[in-house]
């Protein structure tokens, strides 16, 4: 996992996968923001990046991503 800014890493973190996914990325994603001290309504995107984990993995990964952007741009929205 890692944050990005126009194509320039900013931080990553390599964990690994085990029986909870959903909470180990929601957890990882929270510790880079915080680490890189970005606020999560500051970001443009949130994008899942395959890194051939499996395909159970994966499709779990892309899911959580995708509810976490979803999530995102309403919570935006009713900051407006």
């Amino acid at each position: 996992m890692k944050l990005e800014d126009n194509g320039k890493e900013i931080i990553a973190n390599i964990f690994p996968i085990d029986r909870d996914l959903l909470k180990t990325i929601l957890e990882k994603m929270d510790e880079l923001l915080r680490i890189a001290n970005i606020d999560p309504l500051s970001l443009d995107d949130v994008m899942f990046e395959s890194i051939d984990c499996g395909f159970t993995a994966e499709r779990i990964s892309e899911s959580v991503v995708n509810a976490y952007r979803f999530l995102l741009e309403e919570k935006k929205k009713r900051h407006v």
